[in-house]
Parts: C-alpha cells; structure tokens; sequence
C-alpha cells in the first residue's frame, strides 16, 4: 500500500488509520500459527492412548464422554500462545524474534541441554467438572525448578511486545489437551482457552461430565519426555510425523 498526499501530517494520519484497522482485522480473525512444545514422543503417544481406552472402558457411560472427544495422539503438544501471521513476512518475523530469544535467554536458562519433564494427572478448565469442555494433562519439570514455566512466559512477553501475539494472560499455562468437545465436529480443532473465536461456538459446544475421569485419573502418569525445541506451528496442518508443520523453531540442545 503507497500513500500519497500534498502534506505530511495527512500522510502520516492515513497510515495510522490504516493501523489501526489492521490491528483491529487482527482481532478479530482465527489465529494461524501457534509455539509449541512437541509431547508426541512414542513412549507418551503409547500412555495416552491406553489412558484413551481405560477412559472408554470405566466412564463411556458418563454424559457426553466418546471416543471423538480425544486428541490425536501425534498432535499432543505443549501450547505457549497463539499468533495471527497474515503473510510471508509476519511468519519470517516471528522466526527471527524465536532466534533472538534463543540468543537472549532460552539458552542461558536450559543450559544447551534438553528440559526433562515429567506429564502426569489431569486438570479441567472450566468451572464445573461435570460440564467439562476441555480435559489436559499437567506436566512439570523433573528436577522440581520452574525452568519451563520461565522460558514459556518470557518467549510469550516478547511475543506479544512485537505485536506478533496478544496479551491473554498473566502467565502462560502450561497444559497438554488430551480431550476437548472441539474435537467432536473437528479432530484437526486446536483449542484457544477464551472467548475471542466469539460466543457462537461455545453454544454449539456439548459438555461431558468428567467428574469420574478427574477422580479414576487424577495421578495418571504419560511419562517423561525430553523438550528441545519450540516450534512456531501452523494450525490445521500436519507433517511426515503427523505433527504440525513447522514454520520455525529454536532448538536449545
């Protein structure tokens, strides 16, 4: 887009206006990319599909609970935040700013070497456990340190000051969906945990009653998985792995 004018002032008002609008399409449209952590290591894939078939086995008579509820075991991953990259040039931008925070303190902070961390026991989002909407694993670092939790929230503070990615919240989450009513319409859904894809959707969802997965399942244990990357990934896509496609990635190992 050139702009041109006989003044300055009206030039540089145009292109402020022009922002403004850009930002506010931004909003409002579905993200395109996301960072994640990969857990979809063979040993973890195993664990959540025999979680998959124990939860069928003891609770497929609870209201809402099928096997369409599960994530597909080669997308399970860690989300960080989610990004609208509009072309070319947004999705280079944010490869380079995931190259300058390896630099600036991803590798300060993992050592060169991979984060060891344990996934284990379940957790609801929502408020209700008996209308539950989305299911996730916990993880947490093997040696106790909150290294991960660290990397996550500085990687999403330096995101969100480039404009790439907005604020949601406090700290980042860290959780790994195993069940989510999204994937009932749509097995390639990716969950965003609040109402910015707008009120529509969230009547269309039907809740299930996790109350005896959250008590049968509490301490369930995935597995240890070594963390090395995070991947700037691309929704609705898959690779060779059956994983997102990989627009970027920092490798800290």
């Amino acid at each position: 887009v050139v702009i041109t004018g006989q003044h300055r002032s009206g030039v540089i008002s145009a292109r402020t206006r022009i922002d403004v609008l850009l930002d506010s399409f931004r909003k409002k449209q579905p993200f395109t990319h996301f960072l994640s952590f990969a857990l979809n290591q063979p040993a973890i894939q195993e664990k959540f599909l025999q979680f998959k078939e124990e939860v069928l086995e003891k609770c497929s008579k609870d209201h809402g609970v099928s096997s369409s509820l599960f994530q597909n075991p080669a997308k399970l991953h860690l989300t960080l935040g989610t990004l609208v990259l509009l072309n070319e040039q947004e999705t280079q931008k944010a490869c380079d700013l995931l190259q300058q925070c390896k630099e600036d303190f991803v590798d300060q902070i993992a050592g060169g070497k991979p984060l060891t961390v344990e996934v284990a026991g379940v957790e609801y989002m929502n408020d209700d456990p008996a209308m539950t909407d989305v299911l996730y694993a916990k993880v947490h670092m093997k040696d106790g340190s909150d290294r991960l939790q660290v990397i996550a929230d500085q990687l999403v503070e330096r995101f969100v000051a480039s404009g790439l990615m907005l604020k949601e919240w406090d700290r980042v989450k860290l959780h790994a969906t195993v069940m989510n009513t999204l994937f009932r319409k749509d097995p390639s859904a990716e969950e965003r945990n609040n109402t910015m894809t707008g009120k529509s959707s969230f009547k269309e969802r039907e809740s299930f009653n996790g109350r005896n997965i959250l008590k049968l399942f509490e301490n369930f244990y995935f597995g240890e998985v070594q963390l090395d990357s995070v991947r700037l990934s691309q929704r609705f896509s898959s690779d060779a792995s059956g994983y997102y496609a990989t627009s970027g990635q920092l490798t800290f190992s």
